[in-house]
């Protein structure tokens, strides 16, 4: 089997083994793999909804509010997030990547930035997981977990690791697909994506200081 057939039949395999190649045929064949593509920031956003959302309401919120009023806000909440976040992002890495040489378009960077959410989405396994362990006090402000034992304290820890995990693979497929792009180093990429947020802490630090 070539490279390009398994490229094709195994996309959310090789996009972890070989990122750049995976990235440069998803952009090659933009239609083929379309609705798995939505799929991903959907997921990705209910995910993101779920980790702001957790550990977050007072005692008082959660007596005020039904469930699924608090998931259906998780939802909705954490889609329009990533849509807009997926919309602001392209057009930022765009802007920035130019200043480095990139040449990689507004479609293009739409395309790398949605697959490389695709370690968020996987992070939604870990949720039934959280409702286990924490039951009622999962979105309670400082909840503490309802089991106890060997098996809780295993769950503890996956979702230690899962907490952090699916950010580090995502910060490394942002910066492998945003540099395939476009077609420049990982090196620039890192620029790309950091120099606004080094601009944006340095008028952060002048606002502050002229208040």
């Amino acid at each position: 089997m070539d490279g390009v057939s398994h490229l094709k039949m195994y996309p959310l395999l090789s996009i972890f083994s070989k990122p750049r190649a995976t990235m440069r045929f998803l952009l090659n064949n933009r239609g083929l793999y379309r609705g798995l593509f939505f799929l991903i920031v959907v997921l990705a956003g209910v995910a993101e909804g779920f980790a702001e959302t957790v550990d977050s309401l007072e005692r008082w919120m959660l007596e005020v509010t039904p469930l699924w009023q608090i998931w259906l806000m998780v939802v909705i909440s954490g889609v329009v997030a990533a849509l807009f976040g997926l919309v602001f992002g392209a057009l930022l890495t765009l802007w920035v990547g130019r200043l480095f040489g990139g040449k990689g378009t507004y479609r293009e960077l739409i395309v790398a930035l949605g697959w490389a959410h695709l370690p968020l989405a996987l992070s939604l396994v870990l949720i039934p997981l959280n409702v286990w362990l924490y039951g009622d006090n999962l979105f309670l402000l400082d909840g503490v977990p309802i089991q106890e034992g060997l098996w809780a304290t295993i769950a503890v820890f996956v979702e230690l690791v899962g907490s952090f995990a699916p950010y580090v693979f995502y910060l490394f497929l942002t910066l492998s697909f945003v540099a395939e792009a476009h077609r420049f180093t990982i090196g620039r990429a890192v620029a790309t994506l950091f120099l606004p947020l080094v601009v944006i802490l340095v008028l952060v630090i002048l606002v502050y200081s002229l208040i």
